[in-house]
């Protein structure tokens, strides 16, 4: 008899996309789990039905998809550090992908996609569609 024992970064992986997925289906259930006022669930749900993990992987996706857009990235936030563009200095750093295999991947993601945010934010509406034309 065979038995496997599954690493832990494995299952933490499985249990973070298996989370992910329920939470994109079923965003509602937000308001069944949270202590929150039934108004802060609302909003919270109302922001879950837009998917904006969906909405970031999608402008990652975007601005990766080519050299020159990463490169033009680079420049945008050069350029606004050197011209004061930003309140404080951003660093100098890529967006990062969502891995499947990764464990962490999504995570590091959303987290450099929110350190980068002021730097997409001129028209994120834009970067989104963009995105979207993708699929």
């Amino acid at each position: 008899m065979y038995h496997c024992i599954r690493c832990f970064p494995h299952i933490i992986n499985i249990a973070v996309q298996t989370f992910v997925k329920e939470l994109k289906e079923h965003p509602e259930m937000v308001s069944f789990a949270s202590g929150d006022s039934p108004v802060d669930c609302f909003n919270y749900e109302t922001v879950l039905r837009v998917d904006p993990i969906d909405k970031a992987c999608k402008t990652v996706t975007a601005l990766r998809i080519s050299k020159q857009q990463r490169e033009d990235l680079q420049m945008v936030i050069t350029e606004g550090n050197s011209d004061h563009v930003f309140e404080q200095p951003i660093r100098n750093v890529q967006l990062l992908r969502d891995v499947d295999t990764r464990w962490s991947a999504l995570r590091n993601m959303i987290a450099r996609f929110i350190e980068l945010y002021l730097v997409c934010s001129f028209d994120i509406s834009y970067l989104w569609q963009l995105g979207d034309s993708l699929q």
